[in-house]
């Protein structure tokens, strides 16, 4: 295990999580001050809203050439943009889902920072670490649940504040977090395998 040391590129990766740990701080207190800072100096602010819709025609392409067909240029998600009259309410929602999704991102990478600082100190299959990845693997299924609460209750929100007229919202599962979540928690489970052959061995000699 020498050449997991500090030197070695798990030693290199534990430093950078730690880099990206305090700019994911710095980042969440600077978004807390600007969204403060709008409603003290009364300043609108613009908010872009991730949405997904029913396939809509966005342009028809033209052929350079007559044995080809026209083409359609569709799309069914983009991005609403709208601006925000600087209230307290207004902050506040938007503050909750940046705290909530501030909140997931830090405690990932908190895990992280942890694992990789028990790869400095030569114990990658500390039986925290078992426990660390399984926590990664919550927190990503549990965000694929909220992130799809959320887009039903925000769907509802748009559709009862906007005309859509053609459009349709529609809701996206993100099966990838959920999917990722899934594998770790396998792979915490080969991790508690690879901490039980440790502790034989040391038994053995």
């Amino acid at each position: 295990m020498k050449a997991i040391g500090n030197k070695s590129l798990a030693g290199l990766l534990a430093n950078a999580i730690s880099v990206v740990w305090w700019l994911e701080w710095i980042s969440f207190v600077s978004v807390i001050g600007f969204a403060i800072s709008t409603v003290i100096v009364k300043r609108s602010f613009a908010v872009s809203i991730p949405v997904t819709f029913s396939p809509v025609t966005v342009q028809r392409i033209i052929p350079a050439s007559k044995n080809l067909s026209a083409g359609v240029l569709s799309s069914a998600n983009g991005t609403l943009y709208v601006n925000m009259v600087p209230s307290w309410q207004h902050v506040a929602l938007l503050l909750a889902g940046l705290t909530i999704l501030f909140a997931l991102v830090i405690l990932v990478t908190f895990q992280l920072k942890a694992i990789f600082s028990s790869f400095k100190r030569n114990l990658p299959f500390h039986e925290r670490n078992m426990a660390r990845i399984k926590n990664i693997a919550f927190i990503l299924v549990g965000y694929s649940i909220i992130q799809w609460l959320f887009e039903i209750v925000l769907n509802r929100t748009l559709v009862a504040n906007f005309r859509w007229e053609t459009v349709h919202l529609t809701y996206n599962f993100n099966m990838s977090a959920l999917v990722i979540g899934l594998i770790l928690i396998v792979l915490a489970e080969i991790f508690r395998l690879g901490a039980t052959l440790e502790n034989d061995n040391k038994l053995t000699i």
